[in-house]
Formats: structure tokens, sequence, C-alpha cells
């Protein structure tokens, strides 16, 4: 069935309101409780109701490949339905025996409580704090390793399997550390890195920089000052900014600075530990930040989710507390970062020279109807509708194309209706273009006759390098 862009027009103009649309899966987030019996970490992965606060084992990690070992960053894998997650370090037994965990990329299937190797290595991954998916359905972390301490960047083929050194610290020319989560810049798709070093006073800085598929690599922001992202990190679309957590402050990095601007200290009570931080989907008429704190009064501590309103000063607009079956509270490890479930709505996946299947994944909208479309004069200003969502695409000759299917051998959106499952595919054929290394942004749009203004769903931007 023919989405017109005239589709796409026509919604941005529908009178009724619409709610903001968070994710509709609960946010996960790694982290360890004490055993009684051995005075250890039960370490796992948890998923959070953000309706109601509830909180469930989602994965426990003693039952994962070999032994057990410590879930560092989590996001989607390319289906949207198994999480990718960096593990490594090492734990200690009841006897307070220290030994090597499991160190590598691994992907877990919830439905079937199994995990498969993406990327394992017993010395170059020591420990790994960031794992973001790349435009080919490959993976990209950052690792610690051994046998001489070193930090480098990687890069699975895609489906993991084999690996490669992406970025050092020595082609940055100075001792580094590259042991914070990783990011898809909204912008060009290159990735971005945050670092830690000592680099021209005797302040520790950390510079942020871009990682292009070529290799190359530019400062996005030359340094943050002391301001280590070590507790969240997060993209804001609207401007390209940098959001990032340093315990129970939020700082802003913008592209091109050499400093940071604080935005916000989260002070609620006493030891209040902030833990996680990410927004929800940036194409809603209001976004909000989603952070995970742990507040400790005296000797009661408690655990709850925070919805942050940017646009009110940072304010709290709403907290979900925790409901707990046993005693204890969970406590996130320091480099352990909280992310959707089910939010990788687009993804490319490389199936060829120059070609790419294009995979939608709604599971909460089987069945319904889509349009997609593409752009290349960027994702700014963008469309905004008339309930003040936006779509992050500004209207060029591309648009027009994509959102009529009217180049359909270089781009074909699929059956513009998910599946049962809430799955689409649809493919890039780029053999007769020549690679131009400029970025190009997809965004996808569920339909539903019962869904106020006729929409359900509006994607976030996904840039794609041709």
């Amino acid at each position: 069935m023919k989405k017109s862009i005239l589709l796409i027009l026509a919604v941005c103009f529908l009178s009724t309101l619409i709610p903001a649309q968070p994710h509709p899966g609960g946010v996960l987030m790694g982290a360890g409780h004490p055993r009684p019996t051995d005075h250890n970490f039960l370490q796992g992965h948890y998923l959070v109701d953000k309706t109601t606060g509830v909180l469930s084992t989602f994965a426990d990690t003693v039952k994962g490949p070999g032994r057990p070992f410590k879930w560092y960053f989590t996001t989607m894998d390319v289906d949207n339905r198994k999480v990718v997650v960096g593990t490594g370090g090492y734990t200690k037994d009841k006897y307070y025996h220290e030994y090597n965990v499991k160190n590598g990329v691994f992907s877990y299937d919830p439905s079937t409580l199994k995990y498969a190797t993406l990327a394992y290595n017993v010395n170059d991954f020591q420990f790994i704090f960031g794992v973001v998916a790349d435009q080919d359905g490959g993976w990209y972390f950052d690792a610690w390793g051994l046998p001489t301490v070193r930090w480098n960047v990687f890069r699975t083929s895609p489906g993991g399997g084999s690996y490669s050194t992406a970025l050092t610290t020595v082609q940055l020319g100075y001792k580094l550390s590259l042991h914070y989560p990783l990011i898809r810049d909204v912008d060009s798709g290159d990735l971005l890195v945050c670092t830690e070093g000592t680099i021209i006073t005797s302040v520790v800085e950390h510079p942020v920089y871009t990682l292009a598929p070529d290799g190359t690599f530019q400062t996005f922001n030359w340094s943050a000052h002391g301001a280590k992202p070590s507790m969240g990190l997060t993209q804001e679309v609207k401007t390209g900014d940098i959001l990032w957590q340093l315990s129970n402050e939020i700082f802003r990095l913008s592209r091109g600075q050499q400093s940071k601007t604080k935005m916000a200290g989260l002070y609620l009570g006493q030891r209040e530990f902030a833990y996680g931080m990410i927004y929800e989907n940036q194409s809603s008429a209001n976004p909000l930040l989603v952070t995970y704190a742990v507040q400790q009064l005296n000797t009661i501590s408690s655990a709850s989710l925070r919805w942050i309103d940017p646009e009110k000063n940072y304010t709290i607009t709403r907290t979900e507390r925790f409901i707990q079956a046993n005693s204890f509270v969970p406590v996130p490890y320091q480099y352990r970062h909280i992310a959707h479930l089910g939010d990788r709505y687009i993804q490319t996946v490389k199936t060829g020279s120059r070609k790419w299947d294009i995979r939608f994944n709604f599971p909460a909208l089987p069945g319904k109807n889509y349009v997609a479309a593409a752009g290349l004069s960027g994702i700014r200003p963008g469309i905004k509708m008339a309930d003040d969502r936006r779509i992050w695409l500004n209207p060029d000759p591309l648009l027009f194309l994509t959102a009529n299917n009217l180049i359909p051998s270089l781009w074909n959106p699929g059956p513009l209706k998910l599946d049962a499952k809430g799955n689409a595919r649809g493919f890039i054929d780029l053999t007769a273009v020549p690679a131009l290394g400029v970025p190009m942004h997809m965004v996808a749009m569920v339909l539903d006759r019962t869904a106020p203004g006729g929409v359900a769903f509006v994607t976030e931007p996904y840039p794609f390098r041709l």
C-alpha cells in the first residue's frame, strides 16, 4: 500500500493532541545485590517496569557463559529482541578468591535464556565499558586489555565473530583511558568516543572524539575538565549536544567547544548517587531524561527511576520507586548504564557490497501499517507536527522520492505493514552510487487509525553514511 509524502505532511497538521510517546518496554540496568551466604554480589540484569516501578530479574549472569561475569553495558541487538552486553573484569568467590570472568561481547535471548558470543578474548578484553551497533550490523566496543595495559576501540564483523582494532590511544598521541560508554553521533553517524587522560596540564581531562567508519577521527569536544561520564551518557537530538552524568550532576558538551556546562545538580537527600541516564523518545512533544538513582538515609537505602524535564530547568517530574520482593536494594556498578528494552526501531545490516537490509522492529505494534523516508538535508529543525511531536527530517528531494517509493531499485521500504511480530524489512542498494561519505537520515512512522491523529509512533532519526 503506497504511502505518499502527503501523508507525512498531513499528520503534521492534525489538531488532535497526542500524549508523549515513551519507549513501550521497561528499563534495563546491570546491577548486583549481596548474597548473605557468602558476602558476594549476585550479578545480573534487571528490568524495571516504567509504569509501576516493579523490579524483576531479566538475566542472572551466574547462569551465563562459563563462570559468573559482570555486565558493563547493554544495548538491543539488531533484531530488537535479544540484548547485547559487554562483560569482563573479575569477581570473588565466597572465600574471597579472585579470578577472571568471561571477557567479551555477548547477545542474550530472554526467550530461550541462552547466550551467543559476538567477540571473546580473555586478554584483549579485561573490561568492556561501551557497546554500540554500527550501520553494518556489527559492533563497536571499547576495552582494556592485557598483557600490557592498553585501551582500544574494537569493531566486529557484521553479526559478530571476528573483530579488528578501530582506534588505539597510540593513534591519539598520548596515554589515555577509553573506559566510558560509546554512542553514534546522530548527525554524522560516526562513533562518539569518550576518553580520560592528562593531555596539556596536570588536570585530568576528558576529550570526546568522533570516529568515522574509515578509521579517521576528529575532536568533538576538546575537554570536559574533570567531568567524566562514568554514570550516564546520551545525545540530545534537537541540538546534537552530549549530556553526561557524573554522580549527581548533569553536564552539557557542545560540538567544537573546549569546556562543559553544568546543567543540574540532583541532590535530593543524603549520599545520593545517580547511576544511569538516557533520553525517552526524542520525537515526542516533551522528551524527558530517565535517570536511575540510589539514595541512602542513615542505613536505609532506596532506589528509583526519575524522569527529568530539560525544558523545566531539569526538574524531576516523576519518581518511580522500585517495588522489592526482597529486602535488598540492587546496587548498580559504577560504570553500568541503563537502556530501554526494545528501542532499536530501525537498523541497517550489510548484506553485500554496497547493499544493506533495513530492519524495522516495533514489537509493541504488530500488524500495523508504517511509512519510512530518508533525507540528505540534516535533521534540524525537522517537521513539526500539530501536537509538537517532530519528524526529524528536513524536506528535500530525497524525502519526496523515498516517501513515495519512487526509487525502488535504490531504496525499498519493504511491505509497509508490520508482521505479527512487529517486523518488516526493506533494503538499500547503492551499487550504482559512488561512496559519498555524507550522512543520510531515516525516519519511520507507525500508523494506527485508532491512535490520536492516526500516528502511533515516530522514531528518532537513524544516521547512515552513504
